[in-house]
């Protein structure tokens, strides 16, 4: 490990420290920026591989923007809004959304049906690779839309249950969720569903002070080691049904230095003056607009091979903001996403409502896309599949609360 390295990791961990020093929590939007930033980061600065080293200190800066911008739109929110009192409950009909939630699971289930018995063959889908279970999956569409809503609906589930104390209903439908959610992620040999329920719970176990700082870190460092080996131990277990320990090996993941090939080759594209971001906003309102993720563009440009056999390489907020506006895009968007973050925590931490602590709740999981997926990912997933389904199920439970 270079010293340059070494200096900046030690950064990393003092910020995160005092992140969870200050705020008396153990893990929270800023505390996983923190982490997923200094792994990004570092991993490609450790990596032969890695292109220009000066692309890991933009992002280094970049996730310090955000940071610092997070914390001072939290601090003015709490001075200009401290008189103001808000109830912390919320007050809905109960039953109505209960059978609302159980409408969308069921939803879930029939898509999830669906899929797997008429579109997909289900046994070529379990005698297959883990490349070959993407390919078998690529093309659905809004089809797969169980797997993200029944995620949503197992984090809005623990939210109300660690928040607003024990019920029967939300622990039966926790439990249903969850145990599909990670079953699903074991099947198609991905991280980012288990991420969900695995990243979720614990954030919920933060904010109802049910773990300490130091349980915290001990569990987020076991979960790195676990994510880096995830597709090692589980394509073993599933696909060859053995442990060879023989073949394990600990590898700086390829998507810690893909970020840094991507960001490079945008560096040397035309500006496009927003015209990503306006794609994506326009695409929370209409679902069906019609544009070609930034992802899909880049790896059918730079890397047509992978895009013929169904791979891809993700991208980054950091390319997109270079892609958009130059290098002054940096801070520009990163700067504005801090906002919204630090109104996110200052709702969850002054507020306390319901709906503030399941979008922190959403978020935390999904801050790794702030790093390898562009911002129309999350009009196509967070926000769709995730956070219009349980809050449109609250508006129609006419739940009464003011934002």
């Amino acid at each position: 490990m270079n010293f340059e390295a070494v200096i900046i990791a030690l950064i990393f961990i003092a910020t995160i420290i005092f992140e969870q020093k200050q705020t008396k929590e153990p893990i929270s939007i800023n505390t996983m920026l923190l982490i997923y930033g200094s792994l990004y980061s570092l991993g490609s600065m450790l990596d032969e591989r890695t292109i220009n080293k000066d692309i890991a200190y933009m992002l280094i800066f970049s996730v310090y923007i955000l940071y610092f911008s997070s914390k001072v739109s939290e601090f003015t929110l709490n001075r200009l809004l401290s008189e103001y009192k808000i109830n912390s409950e919320c007050f809905y009909d109960k039953k109505l959304f209960k059978n609302l939630i159980l409408l969308l699971i069921f939803f879930c289930m029939l898509s999830f049906v669906y899929v797997f018995l008429f579109r997909i063959s289900f046994f070529d889908f379990l005698n297959t690779t883990r490349a070959g279970r993407s390919l078998l999956m690529h093309g659905m569409g809004p089809l797969m839309f169980f797997k993200d809503t029944l995620a949503a609906i197992y984090i809005f589930s623990i939210v109300i249950l660690y928040s607003r104390g024990y019920s029967s209903f939300y622990l039966k439908v926790a439990i249903f969720t969850g145990v599909f959610t990670v079953i699903y992620s074991l099947a198609t040999i991905s991280r980012a569903h288990f991420v969900f329920v695995a990243l979720s719970t614990i954030y919920m176990l933060s904010y109802s002070r049910r773990i300490k700082s130091y349980q915290a870190n001990i569990l987020m460092s076991f979960g790195v080691i676990f994510a880096i080996s995830w597709k090692w131990l589980i394509s073993s277990i599933i696909i060859k049904g053995e442990l060879n320990l023989e073949t394990f090996t600990i590898d700086i993941p390829s998507e810690f230095v893909h970020w840094s090939n991507i960001t490079y080759n945008i560096s040397n594209e035309a500006v496009t003056y927003g015209a990503s971001f306006f794609d994506a906003i326009v695409s929370m309102v209409y679902p069906f607009y019609d544009v070609t993720a930034l992802s899909v563009w880049y790896v059918k440009k730079y890397e047509p091979t992978v895009a013929e056999i169904g791979g891809g390489r993700g991208f980054s907020l950091l390319a997109e903001s270079i892609l958009n506006f130059g290098y002054i895009g940096i801070p520009m968007v990163f700067s504005i996403l801090g906002v919204f973050f630090g109104y996110i925590n200052y709702m969850v931490r002054s507020r306390r409502k319901v709906v503030y602590l399941y979008l922190a709740a959403t978020i935390v999981p999904i801050l790794h896309q702030v790093f390898r997926s562009e911002f129309l990912s999350l009009t196509k997933t967070w926000w769709w599949y995730m956070i219009l389904p349980i809050l449109g199920s609250l508006i129609a439970s006419k739940l009464r609360f003011k934002l």
